[in-house]
């Protein structure tokens, strides 16, 4: 339960009652303490670690502990888990245009065999935002100011992001905003 707070859940206070078995069963009557382990799980033994981390192409995250690696080191990490998603999305790709074509053949649509199917399948994968952001830094004297506000790691939405930058340019000084020139003599109110 400590853990679950420490991930920021909000866990009901009766589960911290080692008795409690939720709505549904009755609280238990007596437990017996069992000792802890290390792993918590036994099954989970280095032969565990090498059939997840080798077979299963997993990534070990004990490798990350101490290093400083690079957007472009983690990734390459990630290479063979992309390619195994990948070829996985493709046979669902396939294996999904079959079901849907064959309920549009069930549903009597006529033209089922030609119609297009669109799918959209989004991986998300790490990322080093730091890295981008210096990317972005070093280009933007010879970039359009359109393309770095699509590539801002920290902006969600590049045309908001652009109507800022033109305000911000218009209201920054005096020079710059035309409403201002208005006022030559200096008579301001603030």
């Amino acid at each position: 339960m400590n853990e679950m707070i420490r991930q920021e859940y909000k866990p009901n206070e009766k589960w911290f009652d080692p008795f409690y078995r939720g709505t549904s069963c009755k609280p238990y009557e007596k437990l017996e303490e069992v000792p802890s382990t290390c792993p918590i799980y036994p099954e989970h033994n280095q032969q565990y670690l090498i059939d997840l981390f080798v077979e299963a192409q997993g990534i070990d995250p004990t490798d990350f502990a101490t290093n400083n690696a690079t957007g472009t080191a983690i990734k390459m990490l990630y290479s063979h888990l992309e390619l195994k998603a990948s070829m996985t999305e493709s046979y669902f790709r396939d294996s999904l245009n079959e079901l849907v074509r064959a309920i549009m053949q069930w549903l009597n649509i006529s033209d089922y065999e030609s119609r297009k199917i669109n799918q959209k399948w989004t991986r998300t994968a790490i990322h080093n935002s730091l890295e981008d952001a210096q990317v972005i830094s070093q280009v933007s004297n010879v970039s359009f100011d359109e393309a770095i506000a699509k590539a801002n790691p920290i902006v969600d939405d590049w045309q908001e992001e652009m109507k800022n930058r033109r305000d911000d340019e218009v209201n920054r000084d005096g020079y710059s905003n035309p409403d201002n020139l208005n006022n030559l003599n200096g008579n301001e109110d603030d």
